[in-house]
């Protein structure tokens, strides 16, 4: 194994906690073992060294069977398989990845391997949609359609000596010259700081389904987390310091503090929140997707 095998212990380590932090609300999927983690990172990591044609290898994998992908994946987390399947398995090998460059990004495919020393092996490509940016990226999809990334472990390759460990679209860690860099946890998932922000403005979850009691609120809730992640996002660029504190009624409070920078106003993102769920799947005269144009707007006002 080209590195140190204490990064597969801590890299194990890391899984097995986000697997069972009861605040990240996973679901209960089998933890592969620190044989499987080494076999799958080592291949991984000598992939990144490869060049294919001059180019450098770039490349991303999801370790898990076709028998667990078919009973964890599509019953939740996909409408459908959109898979492509070898019809003979290939050999989990950095050689055959490097001849596979490009096929897999990690934004909106990846391959499928699985198995233990020596019979270790590719046995499909899958497809997923790209994670939701509320005030990034205009998002599009399809209504009916659920593709959601895989919910096992996948590395990708971000450069020469440099690959990232992920669940879904949260990140576990990254490998960095030659050491294990873990992530921590966003506290902003509901389960941790979100619902008190939610609790805010009126909106819970189902406590058994842990999902939101309707679209709407589910739309409200992304947008408002959101907004509130770029602020901090927008803070901690500055690296100057600073204080956020969330009350029910600004008006209420406004008498007990001092600022010399208070405004007063609004930026109307709850109206457009209000016409994106209400024109969500209407179109203009020219075939426009309504709610990606109001995505749009609601994107323009962090500015």
């Amino acid at each position: 194994m080209l590195l140190n095998s204490e990064i597969v212990v801590e890299l194990h380590n890391a899984w097995s906690a986000d697997q069972n932090n009861p605040l990240k609300g996973r679901d209960n999927r089998p933890i592969p073992s620190k044989s499987e983690f080494e076999i799958f990172l080592d291949t991984m990591f000598q992939a990144s060294l490869l060049q294919e044609e001059g180019k450098n290898v770039s490349s991303s994998v999801a370790w898990v069977s076709k028998e667990d992908f078919k009973k964890y994946e599509l019953p939740k987390w996909r409408h459908t398989d959109l898979c492509l399947y070898f019809d003979t398995p290939i050999e989990f090998t950095a050689k055959n990845l490097a001849k596979m460059n490009g096929i897999a990004n990690g934004n909106s495919g990846a391959l499928l391997a699985h198995g233990g020393i020596g019979s270790a092996s590719f046995w499909g490509i899958c497809y997923f949609e790209t994670g939701l940016e509320t005030i990034g990226s205009i998002p599009a999809s399809v209504e009916c359609s659920r593709h959601f990334a895989p919910d096992c472990p996948t590395i990708t390759i971000l450069g020469i000596g440099s690959v990232e460990i992920t669940r879904r679209n949260s990140r576990i860690g990254r490998i960095e010259n030659g050491a294990f860099l873990a992530s921590h946890a966003d506290v902003l998932s509901y389960a941790m700081v979100g619902k008190y922000l939610l609790s805010l403005i009126g909106i819970e979850t189902d406590q058994e389904s842990r999902c939101y009691k309707s679209i709407e609120d589910a739309s409200i809730a992304r947008t408002y987390l959101s907004c509130v992640e770029y602020l901090i996002e927008i803070l901690s660029q500055r690296k100057q310091g600073a204080t956020i504190v969330f009350v029910p009624d600004s008006d209420k409070v406004r008498n007990y503090f001092e600022s010399a920078w208070r405004v007063s106003g609004t930026l109307e993102i709850d109206v457009l929140q209000e016409n994106k769920i209400r024109f969500s799947s209407a179109k203009d005269m020219s075939g426009r997707d309504l709610g990606s144009d109001l995505d749009y707007r609601i994107c323009l006002t962090r500015l």
